[in-house]
This record gives structure tokens, sequence and C-alpha cells, in this order.
């Protein structure tokens, strides 16, 4: 009976050592499952953050150029109503001597009869 008790107690002791091992395998492996997991965390928010500047980037950009835009629209427009402006003058100017040569001819049409 002394021999079937040191074998078994040989044969739970080994077992443990076994169960032991497991468990620092298991434990090492869990470890390492975690700090990959805090990795590809920090990488994820990293692309978060990326993504932020980028979209934040484009909107300044964006609104720099509607900026740009804007005032080469208001330049374009202030010079076309500036070029108005002077041909409504020219305009003026024809009509008033286009009137003055009818009266002109007029006159000068009644001297002749």
């Amino acid at each position: 009976m002394k021999t079937k008790i040191e074998f078994q107690t040989k044969r739970f002791l080994n077992l443990l050592e076994k169960l032991l091992g497991f468990k620092k395998s298991i434990g090492g492996k869990i470890e390492g499952l975690d700090k990959a997991d805090d990795s590809l965390l920090s990488k994820i928010n990293g692309l978060q953050t990326n993504n932020a500047q980028s979209l934040a980037d484009i909107r300044q950009d964006l609104d720099n150029k509607l900026a740009e835009n804007d005032k080469y629209w208001q330049v374009e427009h202030d010079s076309i109503q500036s070029e108005s402006h002077i041909l409504n003058q020219h305009l003026e100017e024809v009509r008033s001597l286009h009137f003055a040569t009818g009266k002109r001819i007029i006159v000068m049409d009644a001297g002749n009869l």
C-alpha cells in the first residue's frame, strides 16, 4: 500500500508540475495578447488622431481656397463695375456729341434753304 501511495503521490506531483507549466505558458500567452491589444488600441487611437488632423487640414485648405475665390470674385466684380461706369460715361459723351452734331446738321440744312 505504501508503494501505491508513493506512486499516486508521484503521479499527483507530476500532474501538478504539468498544470503549473500550463499555467505559466497560458499566462505568458495571455500577457502577450494583452500587449498586442494595447498596441492595436494605441494604433487605432493614432489613426483617429491622424484622421481628425487630416480633416482639419482639409477644412482649413478649403476655407482658404474659398476665401481666395471670394476675394478674386470681388476684384473681378469691382473691375467690371468700374469698366461699366467708364463705358456709360463714354456712351453719354457719344450721345451728347451725336445730339450736338444733329442740331448742327439741322441748323446747317436750315441755312442752306
